[in-house]
């Protein structure tokens, strides 16, 4: 029968929490999958990162970029062609009220705006 391979857990606290490495390559590395990794964080109680903090500080290349560009040329937008309801359409209004909309034309156009009503008032 194969003995069974444990890994210490502070090496994987190092290995995952302060080294940063992902399940596959600590899988690798023990010749695991990272489903047994996964299950051995759980057992060691060890949070798991979320994948918007692994993805923090990555860059795309352009080719990649350009890849997933590609790939997605000539799909249909999972939204397209799908009614908002009334309920829905009114929660998107409100949170848009009082939205930020600091870097866009939006400022400007208010400014614009604003000084239009301004001399439309002055000729009446």
């Amino acid at each position: 029968m194969p003995k069974k391979i444990f890994i210490d857990k502070d090496l994987l606290y190092k290995d995952y929490i302060v080294c940063e490495k992902s399940t596959h390559t600590i899988g690798k590395e023990y010749n695991k999958t990272h489903t047994t990794i996964l299950n051995w964080l759980k057992k060691y109680n060890i949070p798991r990162r979320t994948k918007q903090t692994c993805q923090i500080g990555k860059k795309l290349s352009k080719e990649t970029k350009q890849k997933i560009s590609d790939s997605n040329l000539g799909k249909k937008a999972w939204n397209k062609g799908k009614k908002s309801s009334k309920e829905t359409r009114e929660k998107i209004r409100k949170a848009n009220i009082n939205r930020n909309y600091e870097g866009s034309n939006h400022q400007n156009v208010q400014i614009v705006i604003k000084n239009y009503r301004l001399m439309s008032q002055k000729d009446v």
